[in-house]
């Protein structure tokens, strides 16, 4: 959670978007310069031309924080997923190891 922070506005409806868009900035992040350019242009090209700049801008602000706070991670996350549980939330999250071995899911 403490990566996603800056995305969080404490509404619930803000969670699963936030922890979306931290699932594809940290993945980036890991990323090299060239592999991330590509698919930074093809995630550009998923949204609204007026959304888009915006939503390129935070991606970028997020992939920088990941390489700052967590360079030394190097983890895929391969699934997150949100369900309500009772007056919260359940966050579970699918890592994949760097040789690529799924590791036993997480609940954060």
């Amino acid at each position: 959670m403490e990566f996603i922070e800056p995305l969080l506005d404490g509404s619930p409806e803000n969670l699963e978007p936030a922890l979306k868009m931290g699932q594809l900035a940290w993945n980036l992040g890991n990323l090299g310069e060239t592999d991330r350019e590509e698919v930074h242009r093809s995630v550009g090209g998923l949204h609204p031309p007026e959304m888009a700049g915006m939503y390129l801008r935070v991606l970028d602000e997020m992939i920088e924080r990941k390489q700052e706070l967590f360079a030394e991670h190097m983890e895929i996350i391969a699934e997150c997923n949100v369900t309500k549980e009772g007056e919260g939330f359940a966050i579970e999250l699918r890592i994949m190891s760097e040789e690529g071995e799924e590791d036993e899911p997480e609940e954060v």
